[in-house]
């Protein structure tokens, strides 16, 4: 009697995590449109309009406006506009981009009022490193945080298994090994602990060794702890600049800043990934708005033609 009465109990906790996850991201989807809102790219390289099942049955079209990078054609898109909005957004967009020979004509009068880069803009981001715009504290809260939740995730999960009866009605691997529920419970603790520690320990030592700095030419980071990398990427190469706050940044007020060339990610292998991409981790969110406006004002200085900003 004891293996349905458990099962029961699993799937009730199954249910009523989706209830939740429903509700939230009911509250979320709501948050998300009313903070929504899109403006011009001043470099356009693609522009397509895309329906999926839902948007078909619901008459929506997705607007996707894509630079250099494959990350942009994913994630610079205006969501949910009718036909004729979309018509209108994808006719307006293309051209520009055949008027403007490589991006909207707007974005030359724009240029034309950033500092050159003699002229003091190069100045300015000189001083940001890593030094005048250090990963916060709370950069650290939210590493814990994700951790801990995603270690609360998994331990009862492995508490269920560890627990279940083997084929034919056979004892569990607790049985087998003779543990109790309460050495179990120990046993989960310890392991608890140790992660927890290793996190930290990690943690310290990944921020003690990243570094990163805005040179006249280009922008370097460094990073690793026993493997070291080092990158160097020129700012007439910078294509896309974005600030992005994920639900644990947007509570604690920080934010990371992604700088992305054409170089596409490569494979490395199985589900193992290199993104192109720079990261600026733990900034203030006003901090990590200052970075991207200094690096747009110098790449458009650098070379205005070939910047996907």
């Amino acid at each position: 009697m004891a293996r349905p009465c458990r099962a029961s109990h699993f799937f009730g906790v199954v249910f009523f995590v989706l209830v939740i996850g429903i509700i939230l991201y009911g509250l979320y989807v709501g948050a998300y449109i009313r903070r929504y809102y899109y403006d011009a790219y001043s470099k356009i390289q693609d522009v397509y309009v895309d329906q999926d099942i839902l948007d078909r049955m619901m008459g929506l079209y997705d607007v996707h406006i894509a630079s250099a990078t494959a990350a942009s054609s994913i994630e610079a898109h205006i969501d949910g506009v009718d036909k004729e909005a979309s018509d209108g957004l994808k006719n307006f967009l293309l051209q520009k981009l055949q008027t403007g020979g490589s991006g909207m004509s707007q974005s030359q009068n724009f240029v034309s009022d950033v500092p050159s880069a003699q002229s003091g803009s190069v100045t300015f981001a000189s001083g940001i490193s890593n030094r005048t715009y250090p990963i916060v504290r709370m950069w650290f809260v939210q590493q814990i945080i994700v951790g801990v939740f995603a270690m609360i995730i998994f331990f009862p999960a492995l508490d269920f298994f560890v627990q279940l009866p083997e084929g034919n009605g056979g004892p569990s691997l607790t049985t087998s090994l003779g543990l109790d529920s309460g050495t179990l419970g120990i046993i989960f603790v310890a392991l608890f602990v140790i992660l927890l520690a290793y996190s930290l320990v990690y943690l310290a030592l990944w921020r003690s060794n990243y570094s990163f700095s805005f040179l006249p030419d280009y922008i370097v980071t460094k990073q690793g702890i026993i493997a070291k990398k080092e990158r160097h990427l020129p700012y007439r190469a910078v294509q896309d600049v974005a600030v992005s706050q994920g639900i644990v940044e947007r509570i604690l007020g920080i934010a990371t800043v992604r700088i992305e060339n054409a170089e596409a990610a490569q494979v490395v292998g199985r589900g193992v990934t290199i993104s192109s991409a720079i990261s600026i981790p733990g900034q203030s969110l006003m901090k990590a708005n200052e970075t991207s406006d200094a690096i747009k004002r110098i790449a458009l200085t650098k070379n205005s033609s070939q910047t996907g900003l």
